[in-house]
């Protein structure tokens, strides 16, 4: 019985320590918290009007962006990005696009969590 719980014991490590290694990040699904995200989105995209890339200062994250633990928050000229893990090839995120440019995004690339709201992860 000793010899099954240490082997329990010993694997249970492994799949946590691979687990925190492999580090994944999952999306929200709470459809409020995804509205509002939207309708921050939109208002980052009405002061920060460019045509490059700006990285948005964490001082100025809204609640319910900044709620998302997000490494690094962008606006370009198509959307919002949210980037909650890096990772090589693009890492884990929300994307945010300009209102009426939702059927643009590609669902190759995109998975669509609703209210406006698009995840993004390593393919």
């Amino acid at each position: 019985m000793q010899r099954n719980r240490n082997w329990l014991g010993r694997g249970l490590v492994v799949l946590l320590s691979v687990g925190s290694i492999l580090g994944c990040a999952f999306p929200t699904h709470d459809r409020d918290k995804l509205a509002a995200v939207r309708a921050e989105s939109y208002a980052l995209l009405q002061a920060h009007v460019t045509t490059q890339v700006s990285e948005i200062p964490e001082r100025e994250w809204p609640s319910a962006i900044a709620s998302l633990r997000p490494e690094t928050v962008w606006v370009d000229k198509d959307g919002v990005e949210i980037l909650v893990k890096p990772f090589f090839d693009g890492g884990y995120g929300y994307y945010v696009p300009r209102e009426g440019r939702e059927q643009q995004v590609s669902r190759e690339l995109f998975k669509n969590l609703g209210q406006g709201v698009f995840w993004h992860h390593p393919h």
